[in-house]
């Protein structure tokens, strides 16, 4: 059986022009078509991995002034830190200084007010009272006032006065001798009340 060619008079002779230029192509060309388009390939793949490189290090050192800055703010946070702790352990001594001290200027009126005619004190010693010092742990803050009276009513009057202060708790009589003159020398001992009006 004979094959026919059904294609038209001129499509026959573009397709055998066609195969006849692409039998004339000769291995030189074609290795010469394909390096160059290899050559293309990769200095397009070149200029891509130049671009990329170049953003990758744009990017790392955009990271490293961004790293150095934060480092140096930590430094100075650091310091801010440091000066702040500072500051509240000065802070903390002072308070702690401020509730151990006596406020001696409203202990001396508060006692001038409520000490009688006639009365007069030979000795005072007092501590302020703080937190610690009303504990389980730690030894109350004592006040102890010693002086003369012109009898034992004048005692008994001091021991009621002492009662109106409001820093003062559990007043006792700790002495009491009448003396050759007639008057009677007292020692009176209290406990400082933390929360009072003067500490």
């Amino acid at each position: 059986m004979q094959a026919v060619n059904l294609l038209p008079l001129d499509a026959r002779v573009r397709k055998q022009s066609t195969l006849s230029s692409v039998n004339t192509l000769s291995p030189t060309k074609i290795v010469r078509v394909g390096g160059a388009a290899a050559a293309v390939i990769v200095v397009l793949f070149g200029l891509l991995y130049v671009h990329e490189r170049s953003t990758v290090q744009a990017k790392q050192r955009k990271l490293a002034d961004t790293t150095a800055q934060v480092q140096a703010l930590q430094v100075k946070v650091a310091k801010i830190q440091a000066t702040e702790k500072a500051a509240q352990a000065r802070v903390a001594i002072v308070q702690a200084v401020a509730t151990s001290r006596m406020n001696w200027d409203t202990t001396l009126m508060d006692l001038a007010r409520v000490v009688p005619d006639g009365v007069f004190l030979t000795n005072l010693s007092a501590a302020a009272a703080t937190t610690a010092a009303v504990s389980t742990l730690a030894a109350p803050a004592t006040f102890t006032v010693a002086g003369s009276a012109p009898s034992y009513k004048g005692t008994a009057s001091v021991l009621d006065r002492l009662e109106l202060l409001p820093w003062l708790s559990a007043i006792t009589l700790q002495t009491s001798a009448r003396q050759a003159d007639g008057t009677v020398t007292f020692s009176i001992q209290g406990t400082v009340v933390p929360t009072g009006g003067n500490r």
